[in-house]
């Protein structure tokens, strides 16, 4: 029997129809059921309850003819059966039928005479479909017999209405309904089921037997098949689509054609490629000086390739493969390395090592060697593969990088030394100026000094001529030549860092602050001092490089850390221990996620044309790295850069740190003469001016702030003739003081001393309205002059003024 689609759709749907057929009839039925047993019971209850107050009216007036012709005419309703009222001993006294009447009621087939003496005891009515018939309906209803007076207070004679009423006729009536809607449904369905039935054959029978035609004529081989289903529906469609296969399959079967050809054309010339691609491999592997190396472990036998033999300096068959003859011509150190790489690939690992060996003319040669574990079915190491190849010239050259990196090293030393030169010449002038000053104002004065004066200007000779051994000697064992990493010494962080910013300071500006916070629990590790300072110079060259116009901090702090997850940012591997860590910090540029990934390349630089080799941090680098320590970057454009040093720990002790000791700044407005404000941060050469001008007959106040010293130049600038000011102070440089003073009082002189600075040219001198610039240590006598000179032309420029 076939499987008709335009058949299947009407048949669901006529079973559909009869199933809802049947599921309309029995709902109709329950329906109807329902809501005749609900009418019923509401209309005995309103009828009865009707009955019940016209009888108590007619008994009480022992009217029972009445009486019984209201039970008849309710009696008239076609569907209430029996009808009588009983008293309380069950009697019949009224009924629509006389020949009940003075009977007992325990008669009648469904009276009960227990429900009888609940109704009566309750005065209430009780009314219910009947259990053995669910068509019959019973009601007992309460009615009062008897009045003892007119009062209406009732006597304690109450009888019982029985009602017996059936609803099988409208029951009966409602299946017919049912039936005959249920019947009519059918019909109808079954017709549009038998309509659909042909129009389903007409639209699509015909057009799915064009495609099963055009299926099988396919499946037998004939690829000239067309489906042709006409319509715009998606039968059409499929046709389309069943057309389009048939020429897709034609066009595969042409490509397979063509493939097949090729490929027997590609076997018929393969062994020949293979012969060639066996060349070229054999070519590459002599051009990188490899060759490869089985290792039956079983048998204990090795098998490698002329390549190897060539390595080796032998010819092909000279020697024979084994591992006697290998470690022969190794070197004893060797042999051990090779030993060990054996063991680790029996025990399944994959090894590596590099080894020297003494080719067959007496040549050392480096050797790389890799092998891998090859496993049975069974996990177990059952033979090795590897290659070998000469890694002579990589180790040379390995050695000169090495070489190099040392002369970089030294070389970016002096570079940084070439730096160091402006920022110590600053400082150590500072120095020379107050030792001749000093000096100088010694030999104004007698032998006998009776305010001992002389005592105070030799200590301060004293003091100032051990800064400047001090600073050259910290010059010169920063330049000094090294050859790698000397010895490693114990080292304190804490007093290296210090000695380390004592020489770091000349190089940065005033202008900078600098904020060093070293860690209570300082750490102790085992380091080359020079190097380290080394890598520190460096860092902070860097963040002051990072700071706009050399306005911002540079932080410096250590403290002891414990890595668990840390990523090196020069050598890329992961890290984790406890380490000694440097950090520097600046608030600078930043910089971007690109360039923190080469920083550590040699030559690679951020910085501008001329202002950077780009190896500063390629030797950072390098020096970490030999101390077995790594580096974290931590940056962001515009956010400042945090660069972290990690050195391996040796041992942590407590040790207190000395406090240094705040120095006041002295003022003197008294004296006589002109008055000049003297500025510098240097107290030694505060002092020895305030000493020169004051001998000199100036009154003279000296401030070692420049900050301080503006607030007090806004306070009092009508009573001062002339500004002395240092260059590079912090907070405010020479400059930037002068301007901000002419800005308030342009007829003031303004003098700057300088011990060395870049930025003061005479083109800046004329464009700020600088009196002149004078370079320390500067000759007292010439200095007097000059302010002598400065004062004069100041007062013929003001006649008002004394010169």
């Amino acid at each position: 029997m076939r499987f008709r689609i335009p058949i299947v759709i009407p048949g669901i749907l006529v079973a559909l129809s009869l199933s809802f057929s049947l599921f309309v009839y029995f709902y109709s039925i329950h329906y109807e059921e329902k809501h005749i047993r609900e009418t019923a019971l509401n209309s005995l209850n309103r009828d009865i309850s009707r009955l019940q107050n016209i009888l108590y009216n007619r008994l009480t007036e022992d009217n029972y003819t009445e009486a019984r012709l209201n039970i008849s005419v309710t009696a008239m309703d076609p569907s209430i059966q029996t009808i009588f009222l009983a008293d309380e001993n069950h009697s019949i006294i009224l009924a629509n039928r006389y020949m009940l009447e003075k009977q007992p009621a325990q008669n009648i087939d469904r009276y009960d005479a227990a429900i009888t003496q609940q109704v009566i005891k309750s005065n209430q009515p009780n009314i219910f479909f009947h259990k053995k018939n669910n068509l019959l309906l019973n009601g007992y209803y309460p009615v009062i017999l008897k009045l003892e007076s007119k009062k209406g207070l009732p006597l304690k004679r109450v009888g019982i209405l029985f009602v017996e009423s059936s609803i099988a006729s409208r029951m009966a009536s409602a299946r017919q309904g049912a039936t005959e809607r249920s019947v009519v449904f059918a019909c109808v369905m079954l017709l549009i089921a038998a309509l659909l039935s042909l129009v389903l054959h007409n639209w699509l029978s015909r057009r799915l037997m064009k495609l099963t035609e055009a299926s099988r004529t396919l499946s037998a081989g004939n690829l000239q098949v067309k489906a042709r289903v006409s319509g715009n529906d998606e039968l059409s469609e499929l046709g389309k689509s069943f057309d389009d296969m048939v020429e897709r399959i034609k066009g595969d079967i042409l490509f397979r054609e063509n493939i097949q050809k090729e490929l027997i054309m590609l076997n018929e010339s393969l062994e020949e490629r293979i012969n060639e691609r066996t060349a070229l491999l054999r070519e590459a592997q002599h051009v990188a000086k490899m060759g490869y190396l089985n290792w039956n472990i079983q048998d204990d036998t090795f098998e490698w390739s002329d390549e190897i033999y060539d390595l080796f300096g032998y010819s092909v068959g000279e020697v024979e493969p084994d591992i006697k003859n290998l470690h022969s011509l190794m070197e004893s150190q060797s042999s051990e390395v090779d030993q060990q790489m054996l063991g680790d690939v029996v025990d399944g690992k994959d090894s590596k090592c590099d080894f020297k060996i003494r080719t067959k003319d007496g040549y050392l040669r480096w050797i790389h060697c890799r092998m891998v574990p090859v496993k049975n079915k069974q996990d177990q190491v059952v033979a090795a593969r590897g290659i070998m190849q000469d890694i002579t010239e990589l180790k040379v050259e390995m050695e000169n990088r090495e070489r190099l990196e040392k002369q970089l090293l030294q070389s970016q030393k002096m570079d940084s030394l070439g730096q160091l030169t402006g920022g110590i010449a600053h400082d150590f002038n500072n120095i020379l100026a107050s030792i001749i000053g000093f000096t100088s104002l010694l030999k104004r004065f007698n032998i006998s000094d009776p305010e001992g004066k002389v005592k105070e200007y030799l200590e301060q000779i004293s003091e100032a001529s051990n800064r400047g051994k001090n600073l050259v000697q910290q010059m010169l064992a920063f330049g000094r030549t090294k050859e790698g990493l000397k010895e490693k010494e114990i080292v304190v962080i804490k007093d290296f860092i210090e000695e380390t910013l004592s020489l770091l300071r000349p190089i940065l500006p005033s202008s900078i602050k600098l904020d060093v916070n070293i860690d209570d629990s300082t750490t102790v590790i085992a380091a080359d001092t020079d190097m380290i300072g080394q890598v520190i110079t460096n860092l902070c060259l860097n963040a002051r490089d990072s700071l706009t116009d050399n306005q911002g901090h540079i932080r410096i702090y250590t403290r002891n850390s414990t890595i668990t997850d840390g990523i090196c940012s020069s050598c890329h591997l992961p890290f984790s221990s406890n380490y000694a860590e440097i950090c520097i910090e600046d608030n600078g540029q930043g910089i971007s996620k690109d360039s923190i990934s080469r920083l550590f390349e040699p030559f690679y630089t951020t910085k501008p044309v001329n202002k950077g080799s780009g190896m500063g941090l390629s030797i950072v680098h390098g020096v970490i790295h030999k101390h077995n320590g790594h580096i974290i970057v931590e940056s962001e454009p515009g956010q400042g850069s945090r660069f972290r040093c990690f050195f391996p720990v040796i041992e942590v002790f407590k040790s207190q740190t000395d406090k240094l000791q705040s120095e006041s700044n002295e003022e003197n407005d008294s004296g006589h003469g002109q008055h000049l404000l003297v500025i510098d941060d240097e107290i030694p050469i505060t002092v020895f001016l305030k000493e020169l001008f004051t001998n000199a007959g100036y009154r003279v106040t000296a401030i070692t702030d420049s900050r301080q010293a503006m607030e007090y130049f806004k306070g009092f600038h009508s009573n001062i003739d002339l500004v002395i000011t240092d260059q590079t102070m912090p907070g405010l440089t020479g400059i930037q003081l002068s301007e901000k003073m002419l800005e308030i009082d342009s007829s003031i002189p303004v003098i700057i001393c300088t011990g060395f600075s870049e930025q003061i040219t005479n083109e800046l001198l004329k464009q700020e309205n600088i009196a002149d610039i004078m370079q320390k240590p500067v000759d007292d006598d010439k200095l007097l002059e000059k302010v002598k000179d400065t004062l004069s032309a100041s007062a013929k420029s003001q006649p008002g003024k004394i010169s």
